[in-house]
């Protein structure tokens, strides 16, 4: 017997989903590999962070792109304190 499949599974198997490089991707998908939610892939898309192309009405991402993206938002990691607080001189 087949069972027709609900939202949620439809939605999980877009995260097992093979992607080849060079096609465009939707904003589930682009979740999916960020690890983030839907909205805010879109939320990110409306204020222009993320790099999208609109074919049509559509929105769509280069998977490339949307890597590069997340690269350059490397934030932390340095080796030394950026703030030090001042000194006083009362010794």
């Amino acid at each position: 017997m087949q069972t027709t499949a609900t939202c949620a599974e439809m939605r999980l198997s877009l995260t097992r989903v093979s992607v080849a490089a060079d096609r465009l991707l939707t904003a589930e998908e682009v979740a999916a590999l960020l690890a983030v939610l839907p909205r805010w892939v879109r939320e990110h898309t409306r204020s222009g962070l993320i790099p999208h192309v609109r074919p049509g009405h559509y929105v769509r991402y280069r998977r490339d792109a949307a890597f590069a993206w997340l690269g350059e938002q490397k934030q932390g990691g340095a080796a030394w304190r950026k703030h030090r607080p001042k000194r006083s001189d009362a010794t």
